[in-house]
């Protein structure tokens, strides 16, 4: 199909590859890019960048957060399911909920745990299908090759790498305390070169998980590679995380949880946005996002839910884009199992405050322990059909230290069960336009084995319906599953490398 540098077609011309081409007549690496060259883009940088302010201060004061203008409007050609009135649940009731679903919770996570394990046993012993290579380059050179200690502080590995993570808690507008990280060398400078010239980049990261997906790779992460090409790298979370607060509200409030990735999209990638922007100087910053964090980004960029942050954006890398479901949400029985839930029993089953809590209690009592590592891989397998093959095994215990998250049952709700995800009811219409005319230039990186999100269908809706893309490309790399794109030994050179290169153009 050609190579990266020289795969250019016609916007038509991109369609009819789309729908002609399957996963395995796809090489490595295949790409095709859009370009619309008599359209100018305002990519002008402004090169001082002011020092970084203290945001702690915002706990104290609702009025000290970031101010947002934009009017959010949601979209009319979607139905919303009918959702609990969360005012009229007395405290009683709220602890019934909560016992219920704990009880409920640990049978379900029983049943799923023991299946799990049992198809890893199955997988490693007797089908044998785990199979890793003795990889070269290590991930954390400065260990002396020694076991690495398993902490939960996302600093220890930065500073074992030789950098610091510097921490900024901002606050979102409906008071959700949001952690924003920002990779620096070991004197506090930001990354600065002659190529990347300190430009900002926020990555965000998918659903239950944490800043840490992007950076726990060590040397070998996307993060890193960033960062020692001279962009200024900024790790985003989103609302709830590990520690769930709220200014207004109670973490015991079913209030407080009464959002889903609207809200996400609303409020905490515009405000981490607005920070970075005011933080560095620059006008425009670019966003790198997986899985989840496309989904927010997209609504975010649409016409149809009137966000605008398109004009603080000048390039999207969208990693495993979620934004149509794939056959997996079809096929997997637990997904059918909540997916028939109608919405009291769900209530009863999962709560009404955050998504199976006890997730999080389990990681806070055996994350420190060796076998948290391959239950957590053992889970995540079973239920998504993830495997580590193309993973540094000496570190798979590393990435699953900095998820599950706290995230609300509403939320899980959107995208598990009927209306939600599984049907791509509340997300964006495909037979429209999304974007205006202040689209940042956009990248879809999409695994060829993920069938957990469908990416192809977003580049067939691109270059069908959407001419105001200036620079779009799509990166298919046939062997990568969901994770991967995040994980994989060779992810720098699959993927980082040729993000760098749409970067810098």
């Amino acid at each position: 199909m050609g190579s990266y540098r020289d795969s250019h077609f016609s916007l038509e011309n991109s369609n009819q590859l789309l729908s002609s081409q399957t996963n395995d007549s796809l090489v490595s690496g295949s790409t095709f890019s859009v370009r619309r060259e008599n359209q100018n883009r305002d990519t002008r940088r402004v090169d001082e960048r002011s020092s970084v302010r203290s945001v702690n201060n915002q706990y104290n004061s609702a009025s000290n957060s970031a101010t947002m203008s934009n009017t959010y409007t949601h979209s009319t050609m979607v139905t919303d399911p009918p959702k609990l009135d969360y005012s009229k649940i007395t405290t009683w009731q709220s602890i019934l909920y909560k016992l219920l679903s704990a009880i409920c919770c640990l049978c379900f996570l029983n049943i799923l745990m023991f299946l799990a394990l049992l198809k890893t046993f199955y997988d490693t012993y007797i089908d044998k299908k785990h199979v890793y290579q003795k990889r070269e380059i290590s991930a954390y050179p400065k260990a002396n090759n020694k076991k690495i200690p398993r902490k939960t502080e996302l600093s220890y590995y930065v500073e074992l790498l030789g950098y610091k993570l510097l921490k900024y808690i901002i606050i979102t507008e409906d008071g959700f305390a949001l952690t924003l990280q920002r990779l620096v060398h070991s004197d506090g400078v930001p990354g600065n070169s002659s190529e990347g010239r300190g430009r900002p980049i926020l990555l965000v990261h998918g659903l239950l998980q944490s800043s840490g997906s992007f950076i726990t790779s060590g040397e070998k992460s996307l993060a890193v590679q960033l960062f020692k090409k001279g962009y200024d790298v900024w790790l985003g979370n989103n609302r709830c995380g590990f520690e769930p607060q709220n200014v207004f509200m109670s973490a015991n409030d079913p209030q407080m949880w009464k959002w889903d990735i609207r809200e996400m999209a609303k409020y905490d990638l515009p405000l981490m946005i607005d920070e970075i922007i005011k933080a560095t100087g620059f006008q425009k910053i670019s966003l790198c996002c997986h899985s989840q964090g496309t989904t927010q980004t997209f609504i975010a960029l649409s016409k149809q839910y009137n966000i605008k942050i398109d004009k603080k954006v000048d390039k999207f890398i969208a990693l495993a884009p979620a934004v149509f479901g794939g056959p997996l949400l079809h096929e997997k029985l637990f997904i059918r199992f909540i997916n028939s839930l109608p919405p009291s029993l769900y209530n009863i089953f999962f709560g009404i405050n955050s998504f199976m809590p006890i997730l999080m209690t389990m990681r806070t009592v055996f994350c420190r322990l060796p076998f948290f590592g391959l239950m957590s891989y053992s889970m995540f397998n079973f239920l998504f059909d993830w495997n580590d093959f193309l993973w540094d095994k000496s570190i798979r215990d590393i990435h699953f230290l900095f998820s599950p998250v706290y995230v609300s049952s509403q939320h899980m709700k959107w995208w598990l069960s009927k209306d939600g995800f599984v049907d791509s009811g509340l997300i964006l219409s495909d037979t429209e336009t999304w974007f205006g005319e202040d689209i940042p230039d956009i990248m879809l990186v999409i695994g060829g084995t993920d069938r957990l999100v469908d990416g192809r269908k977003i580049a067939q809706h691109v270059s069908k319906l959407e001419p105001c893309i200036h620079d779009f490309q799509c990166l298919v790399i046939p062997e990568y599953a969901h994770l991967d794109v995040l994980w994989a030994d060779d992810v720098q050179e699959r993927i980082g490398n040729p993000m760098l290169d749409f970067l810098s153009r």
